[in-house]
């Protein structure tokens, strides 16, 4: 009796679903955060290879962007496999890319040890964000997804940190076997609790609400449908320049800060600057959640225009070192925010029960801009100076800001076809739907 009691305490109090939100976070945090750092493996492969800066970058650029551009894969996985069995299978691929790069004799083959972690780490990150669309798809999803979103800065700060006294000591080689042991350790413990709604007990309170759909076949074509709104193409295309506009902070940011500054410790100082001040901006935005609906509509375009291209202006004609870290900070907040409001925003503009589609469509969207931007300013700054890396992508991120902008004018005065159920009051089928599809897996 005393142990059944306990158990009911902790479900009065606790609410399951931030849970599934702390192992997404978790899961982000060791995926994304290497993903991310890989600016600290970019001195490490020139050297090993004596290769080129824009081969080293076109690697690093392959492994981000399939992270994000192969999200529908993601999903259709998802939708037969269900979410934690694609976790599983991306994390598989993930420690077999990590585990085979380390053996790399041709630089050629990077391309697919990296590309295999990049495969691994797109389902584990549209498993992340959809599992908590469908929890979190009758509101709040603002905070839950701000949340979720810390594991990003919190990984690359501390993975950069890591990674540049592992590398040295023991070579960037035995240092991905290191990598890959935590990765394994954090990853297993966060899948006990990585389940959706319907697993367990976990979903019946909140599918007794539920709409129930007529059918519990995968639809594939949703994913094209939705591309017939206007408003959700300039929506992506906005995605796809705010991702190339950030895509510098991650391939090239440490060697070209090191080249300005002289100093070889600098490009990590500012690294690391940059992800404590994008995790200082999701914890503000977590703490601020569903509050200030019409501001926070208009948050993309005006974290664009007022902290994004400051920064990167200050970046191009700034070489003092705290002028730097000062641009490191501002473009850090400004990454915080503009990679965790879109998928919020998505849901809110065109409909929780597009949940699915909207939110793979903006993970690819990303992925988009990550491939271009990196491959393109490594070739700009080849040909010209790095300055122009950096004034390219304020360019990119004042055309983003004016398609936000357009789609806002759009949007504005006309009711939104199937609006999410916290502005409506009625329950949102996006988890109803999810929930048996994912039932028979768990």
């Amino acid at each position: 009796m005393k142990r059944n009691a306990v158990f009911n305490i902790f479900e009065n109090k606790m609410d399951r679903a931030w849970i599934v939100v702390v192992s997404s976070m978790a899961l982000l945090f060791m995926t994304l955060g290497f993903v991310y750092s890989f600016g600290e493996l970019y001195g490490p492969i020139m050297e090993d290879f004596n290769t080129t800066k824009s081969f080293v970058a076109s690697v690093g650029a392959v492994q981000q962007s399939l992270t994000y551009f192969i999200a529908p894969i993601g999903s259709i996985m998802l939708e037969h496999m269900g979410h934690r069995r694609t976790v599983i299978l991306g994390l598989i691929l993930g420690l077999t890319g990590l585990l085979a790069s380390s053996f790399v004799s041709y630089m050629h083959l990077m391309y697919v040890t990296f590309g295999l972690f990049g495969t691994g780490a797109a389902m584990i990150v549209n498993a992340c964000i959809n599992i908590v669309g469908m929890h979190f798809s009758n509101g709040n999803s603002s905070r839950a997804f701000a949340v979720v979103s810390v594991g990003i800065p919190s990984g690359t700060f501390a993975l950069n940190i890591l990674e540049a006294y592992i590398y040295h000591v023991y070579g960037w080689r035995k240092s991905l076997f290191i990598i890959a042991g935590i990765y394994l350790v954090i990853s297993a413990i966060s899948l006990i609790s990585f389940t959706p709604p319907s697993s367990g007990a976990w979903g019946k309170e909140q599918s007794k609400n539920s709409i129930k759909p007529e059918h519990s076949k995968p639809d594939l074509l949703k994913y094209l449908r939705i591309f017939c709104h206007l408003k959700f193409i300039l929506f992506e295309l906005g995605i796809v320049l705010l991702g190339f506009s950030i895509s510098f902070h991650y391939i090239d940011f440490v060697s070209v800060i090191d080249k300005m500054i002289h100093e070889n410790s600098s490009g990590t100082v500012a690294v690391s600057v940059l992800s404590f001040s994008d995790l200082l901006a999701l914890i503000a935005l977590a703490c601020l959640g569903n509050r200030l609906p019409k501001i926070r509509r208009y948050i993309l375009p005006l974290v664009l225009l007022i902290l994004n291209i400051p920064a990167t202006i200050l970046f191009s004609f700034e070489q003092n070192v705290y002028a730097v870290y000062a641009a490191a900070s501002l473009s850090g907040v400004a990454r915080g925010i503009l990679l965790a409001a879109p998928f919020s925003l998505v849901l809110e503009i065109f409909g929780a029960e597009h949940g699915s589609e909207c939110l793979t469509h903006t993970i690819m969207a990303i992925g988009i801009g990550s491939l271009t931007g990196p491959i393109a300013l490594s070739l700009i700054s080849e040909r010209f100076t790095y300055r122009f890396e950096f004034i390219t992508c304020a360019i990119s991120s004042g055309v983003g800001a004016l398609l936000f902008f357009m789609e806002s004018c759009l949007t504005m005065n006309k009711p939104v076809k199937n609006e999410p159920a916290r502005f409506t009051n009625k329950p949102s089928s996006y988890g109803a739907i999810n929930e048996e599809r994912n039932a028979d897996h768990y």
